[in-house]
């Protein structure tokens, strides 16, 4: 089963309730890791690292209380270095826009968003996206299909049908933007009708000319 690492601050249950009900309608397990744990010792760096590393993406969940606890703002940021390889998604509360200041250096997506039913749809289609449990059984498949033709048939069966299984085929885009003043390149999904959001990666206001369609 394919698995997505959540960073999070524990004083986010809202959130953290929101995700999980988004994880429960998926076949994507989501592994909500609180910073706040480090100094209890019932998690470690180490075994952080696994996680990001067994993980097929990494959720930072940014919120006010991020911003307020240096603690969990430096591990989060952390957590992003150790993931860069992956694809890392920031998401953003849209109640606490304009009062969050974190920056991350490696993303590939930007949210906007707000825990409400109306977001719920785009975000469960962003995280079955990452739900790989169809793709060996349509490379077998296919593959079936392809032996049949001889010599390489098998491998281009195998691998179209992998091709064609590929939930990252329904992911959504958002819209691809290079920030001018840090040069940073990420996609950005915004809530329809706002057309204002900060560069994450720089903290720079940035205004997009028109809201974002299809949108969160």
């Amino acid at each position: 089963m394919a698995q997505i690492f959540v960073s999070h601050s524990m004083r986010d249950t809202a959130l953290v309730d929101f995700f999980s009900r988004i994880g429960a309608r998926s076949n994507v397990r989501l592994v909500f890791e609180e910073i706040e744990k480090l100094v209890t010792g019932f998690v470690n760096a180490p075994k952080i690292r696994r996680d990001i590393e067994a993980s097929s993406a990494i959720f930072l969940l940014l919120s006010k209380h991020v911003q307020l606890i240096p603690h969990t703002r430096d591990w989060i940021m952390w957590e992003s270095g150790v993931g860069h390889n992956k694809d890392i998604w920031v998401f953003e509360n849209y109640s606490d826009h304009g009062q969050i200041s974190v920056t991350i250096p490696f993303l590939r997506h930007y949210v906007l968003f707000q825990p409400i039913d109306l977001h719920f749809p785009y975000l469960n289609q962003v995280v079955a996206s990452y739900d790989d449990s169809g793709v060996l059984p349509a490379m077998a498949v296919a593959g079936g299909v392809g032996a049949t033709f001889g010599g390489g048939g098998a491998l281009l069966g195998a691998l179209a049908g992998a091709a064609l299984a590929d939930p990252a085929r329904s992911r959504p885009l958002g819209r691809q933007i290079t920030c001018q003043l840090c040069m940073s390149s990420y996609a950005i999904h915004l809530p329809q009708g706002v057309a204002t959001f900060r560069c994450p990666v720089c903290n720079r206001r940035l205004q997009f000319p028109t809201s974002l369609s299809p949108g969160v």
